[in-house]
């Protein structure tokens, strides 16, 4: 297994507009450390936002997120941030 596990938000519906990484550690989603989830910035750069809580951590919480469901690929991660890149970046950058 890789280092990190990735997750998409969608917002409980649609394609994803927010790319999420937390360490492959063996724990849920819901078990890591806050500051251990990052969020894709549109320079390629990884960040702790401690605004994030009122995104992916409210959806988990909310039903909005499903950590089987939302779970990407790297491929699927670089794909999409190829694609963001070269146009109108979905979430925040």
């Amino acid at each position: 297994m890789g280092t990190w596990r990735y997750f998409g938000r969608t917002g409980g519906f649609g394609s994803p507009f927010e790319i999420y990484r937390i360490p492959a550690n063996g724990k849920r989603f819901s078990e890591q450390l806050k500051a251990d989830v990052e969020r894709l910035r549109r320079d390629g750069s990884w960040t702790y936002d401690p605004k994030d809580i009122d995104g992916i951590w409210r959806e988990l919480f909310l039903g909005g997120f499903s950590e089987s469901q939302d779970e990407l690929s790297e491929e699927d991660v670089k794909t999409l941030f190829q694609v963001w890149s070269t146009g109108r970046w979905p979430g925040r950058a």
